[in-house]
């Protein structure tokens, strides 16, 4: 039965929003009209929203988006008031919803909503302040991921920095070193892995993180030392205990992003880089199965270096990486650049390698 639309919670609106398909072209359309329908059920009734794609981007890009749902979907949540939880919620949505919308115009309605923040700031009481000087952290946060998606590392790191900055006046040293580790990330994908574990460890004993900060930072340092060809079991073996540790309720939202499969992802991706492939073909293939249908750049990422594991086997996977590559995500596009080099060079006759480079040259 229909039901009318009210108020509701956001943590409902978001996981709407990362159920929203995408076209099969790529995950950040600039003008698609076509309508998607959402169903989700209420009780005994379904709920249906018939939204256009650019729809969902404007209400995004707006901030109008709490009036989407009835309020009988509300769950249990830790609602933050005032200004904070405001501009929080936004930020919500523009993370779930990011495949909605190409990065460029998530950037620079973030970056419009930091002005709105830095203009109510210095007028705020100091509780206030504090709390909005935290909530600016996370949008630098989000807007570095952003710009990595995009291929951007100069400002990736750039508004690295300054997330870190915001958090450390803010307090938050698990912000701070969630940073830290950003930037290792961005030194692993470089070849940088000396740098890389350097950041790690100093993410690790700088200040007192969660264990699931603390887990990450070991898979890194796990990742750095595979690039000399060795498998540190134990630090990999590590990062699983501090994954099986129970999780607080208060514990920072982009936590939620790291559990074992990304442990797992991470193990792949040391035994591909300490060169035991098979190994990483077997991890990859098993988690593969089990990725939701929706999780389309983690999708992409596990196809991505799947292929990278075949081509090491010198058992091509040409199909794998055209799929992945129509994820459009610029960090995915960054890791099948050599892999089209070297199929290109060892299989140029294959169909399907001929059939991925072609995709691969024409975007």
């Amino acid at each position: 039965m229909p039901i009318h639309l009210m108020n509701a919670a956001y943590p409902v609106l978001t996981d709407l929003l990362s159920e929203l398909p995408i076209p099969p072209t790529g995950p950040y359309p600039e003008d698609v009209d076509a309508v998607v329908p959402l169903r989700t059920g209420i009780g005994e009734g379904i709920l249906i929203l018939r939204l256009t794609r650019r729809d969902f981007a404007a209400l995004i890009a707006t901030g109008g988006l709490a009036a989407l749902l009835p309020a009988s979907l509300a769950i249990p949540a830790a609602a933050e008031t005032g200004p904070a939880g405001r501009f929080r919620a936004t930020l919500a949505a523009h993370q779930a919803g990011h495949h909605l919308m190409a990065p460029n115009q998530h950037i620079t309605t973030l970056v419009e909503t930091l002005r709105d923040i830095d203009a109510i700031l210095d007028t705020a009481d100091p509780a206030t302040q504090t709390k909005l000087r935290l909530v600016k952290a996370e949008f630098a946060e989000h807007i570095s991921w952003l710009h990595r998606e995009r291929g951007d590392l100069t400002l990736c790191r750039r508004w690295s920095e300054r997330a870190t900055s915001w958090a450390i006046a803010g307090g938050d040293t698990a912000m701070a070193a969630y940073m830290v580790l950003r930037n290792a990330s961005v030194a692993l994908d470089a070849g940088d892995h000396q740098g890389a574990n350097n950041l790690a460890e100093r993410a690790r004993t700088l200040w007192t993180i969660p264990p699931a900060l603390d887990a990450v930072a070991h898979l890194y340092q796990a990742r750095s030392s595979a690039a000399t060809g060795i498998i540190d079991t134990a630090r990999l073996d590590a990062a699983d205990e501090l994954f099986a540790q129970p999780t607080s309720p208060d514990e920072p939202a982009y936590l939620r992003f790291y559990g074992p499969g990304w442990a797992d992802l991470q193990r792949a991706t040391c035994y591909m880089v300490g060169g035991q492939p098979a190994n990483a073909i077997t991890i990859l293939n098993a988690r593969l199965t089990r990725l939701p249908t929706t999780h389309h750049r983690d999708r992409a990422l596990h196809l991505a270096r799947i292929g990278s594991a075949h081509a090491a086997t010198n058992t091509p996977d040409a199909a794998a990486l055209a799929e992945a590559h129509r994820a459009g995500s610029q960090h995915v596009v960054a890791e099948l650049h050599p892999l089209h080099t070297l199929l290109t060079q060892r299989w140029p006759n294959q169909p399907k390698v001929r059939e991925f480079a072609e995709a691969f040259t024409a975007a």
